[in-house]
């Protein structure tokens, strides 16, 4: 799972969220489309394997944030459940 804070607070918030994600040994980036009023995911990686992970914004499923200005996270997936913030 993967959770992130809201882009604005008070102020236009995104029509949606899209979260990338992607193996460290491959270039390509997979996407899924999140509604703008939600703040979590639920990825579905293999075990074992080390991904690289970001979150952009998007108002009116037309601007969307730079995926090269977002945060992005490094992770290593166990056996288990994790949950990336």
């Amino acid at each position: 799972m993967i959770k992130w804070d809201p882009l604005f607070e008070g102020a236009c918030p995104p029509d949606q969220y899209k979260v990338y994600y992607r193996d460290v040994n491959l270039v390509a980036w997979e996407s899924h489309n999140v509604s703008g009023k939600v703040f979590q995911y639920d990825l579905e990686l293999k075990c074992f394997k080390e991904y690289e992970l970001a979150v952009t914004a998007s108002w009116r499923r037309s601007t969307e944030t730079p995926l090269k200005n977002s945060r992005k996270w490094k992770v290593k997936t166990g056996k288990g459940t994790e949950t990336y913030h």
